[in-house]
């Protein structure tokens, strides 16, 4: 993710970046969290019930009973006003900036509080696909980011 990093390098320091804890199948960004200190990184957490919440990359971890890992319960929350960019996983996602999660739409629904970010969908290049179904909550990408590079979609009427 050579691209990513370096257009991730181009904001700020303190910017605040959302960016996962890789589940099996998903682009892994430690590396990338490592590298670009001068970021303010920041991880969501799967509560037992609810949406999706937002903490400090840095928390202290626990694994999820589906085998990723995420910030413990009780860690600092972060306000989802605050993130800048958002780095987000897909299943696949096509040219226009549409998404194909895993079908509960927590990431629709946390993505729709942060209207201010720029909005990064992160998935390889043979997960691009020439269209996906797109529902009205759906929330679309601005950014798709590949090995092959970080580019601005266009947005599909």
């Amino acid at each position: 993710m050579v691209h990513l990093g370096e257009w991730l390098s181009a904001w700020p320091p303190g910017t605040v970046v959302l960016t996962y804890m890789a589940m099996p199948g998903e682009i892994d960004l430690e590396n990338l969290t490592r590298a670009l200190v001068d970021l303010e990184w920041v991880t969501t957490r799967t509560p037992e019930v609810g949406d999706l919440t937002i903490h400090p990359y840095d928390a202290p971890k626990e694994v999820h009973f589906l085998g990723f890992h995420q910030p413990t319960a009780g860690s600092a929350e972060i306000d989802p006003d605050r993130i800048a960019a958002a780095l987000v996983p897909g299943l696949a996602f096509d040219g226009c900036g549409h998404r194909l999660g895993r079908g509960k739409g927590y990431y629709d629904r946390l993505l729709e509080k942060m209207p201010r970010a720029t909005l990064v969908g992160v998935t390889l290049d043979r997960r691009l696909l020439a269209r996906l179904p797109f529902e009205d909550h759906d929330v679309t990408m601005h950014r798709l980011a590949t090995e092959s590079g970080c580019i601005w979609v266009e947005p599909c009427v």
